[in-house]
């Protein structure tokens, strides 16, 4: 049965194409989903992850709510790309009061001023006479216009997190026996590909691409005369007409693209972290189930390539959702569920 008193905790990941809302409720030895919806944005209101229209992203996100009819307001969501910036630094170890001063110190070496943006840290490893943290700076232009969309669509942010952390959040979740190990997260969206590299449940790599699903419908418009819808429905074999094996070429190839970018992102890792050298890549977003993409991976790194179920240990008997469009809708998922797991944070203030 559920329980009345449990709080919703809403993940909303805005992307370049869609808004998704995921919306969890804990229970007390695991998460139940309650709603998931996706919003269509407007072609053009967001680009290359810069935010070109506010109203028209506030508005694809109201309908969501309205969809959903929810009371619940408060809502965690995320940013990536160039509105953040992630490094790993290494700080002489200080007391735990002085730890945060030190971690300001240091950043000022690798940005240009402190004031531009919203620092934090999240500390990897400590022992000996230095102490590891990785380094979060959000630039705070960008985050006070995320924070405006909210306001806009009379949404409240508990908290904006990094995608790339919502997606580790979500893989601890899904498979916490993996995240023991050492693994590369790999999200590929339409814009944007988050890659994490995740050790022993803590980030200790993260970067993001700009390569992902338009990417392969630039490539498929331009190389087989298509116009972009049609290249879309292309890419998801949804065209009838378009030469079979011609899409698969231009798919295969695009793809090799983006293989190539993350194997020479994780040889510059393994080159400075050699112990933490990944037993997996596991893949997620929705062009991650493009065909030939995990095989590509596969051939290109040498090592297993899985595709990630955000939805698995999650309860979906709540959900009222039927299973095959939740199993549709799961690979764009990941990100909105990784943020809505933040919400059990104790450090968030319900």
């Amino acid at each position: 049965m559920p329980e009345p008193y449990a709080k919703l905790s809403l993940g909303l990941d805005i992307g370049s194409s869609y808004v998704k809302l995921v919306a969890l409720s804990r229970r007390p030895d695991h998460w139940a989903l309650k709603h998931v919806a996706l919003s269509p944005l407007p072609e053009g209101s967001i680009v290359d992850g810069e935010v070109m229209d506010s109203g028209a992203v506030a508005e694809s996100i109201e309908a969501l709510f309205n969809q959903l009819a929810l009371d619940e307001r408060r809502v965690i969501s995320g940013i990536s790309g160039r509105a953040v910036i992630v490094k790993p630094i290494r700080i002489p170890t200080a007391d735990p009061d002085e730890l945060a001063q030190s971690v300001s110190w240091v950043a000022e070496q690798y940005l240009p001023s402190l004031d531009d943006v919203n620092l934090d840290y999240h500390v990897i490893s400590t022992g000996g006479d230095f102490t590891e943290v990785l380094l979060v700076a959000a630039k705070r232009e960008r985050l006070e216009g995320h924070l405006m969309i909210l306001r806009l669509a009379g949404l409240e942010a508990l908290a904006i997190d990094v995608d790339s952390f919502a997606l580790g959040n979500c893989f601890e979740q899904a498979e916490p026996e993996a995240a023991r190990g050492t693994v590369a997260l790999v999200n590929v969206g339409a814009s944007m590909t988050n890659v994490n590299v995740l050790a022993a449940g803590s980030p200790r790599f993260t970067r993001d691409i700009s390569f992902g699903g338009y990417n392969y419908t630039e490539a498929l418009a331009r190389d087989l005369s298509l116009s972009v819808a049609d290249a879309e429905r292309a890419k998801r074999g949804e065209l009838p007409d378009a030469d079979a094996a011609a899409v698969d070429a231009v798919v295969g190839e695009t793809t090799l693209e983006l293989v190539d970018e993350i194997s020479r992102t994780l040889t510059h890792f393994a080159g400075t972290h050699p112990e933490l050298v990944p037993d997996a890549v596991v893949l997620s977003g929705g062009s991650s189930v493009l065909p030939r993409i995990k095989s590509s991976f596969e051939d290109t790194l040498a090592i297993p390539v899985r595709l990630l179920d955000p939805l698995a240990r999650i309860d979906l008997g709540e959900s009222g959702m039927d299973r095959e469009d939740l199993a549709t809708l799961a690979p764009h998922l990941a990100v909105g569920i990784g943020l809505a797991i933040r919400g059990d944070d104790p450090e968030i203030d319900r």
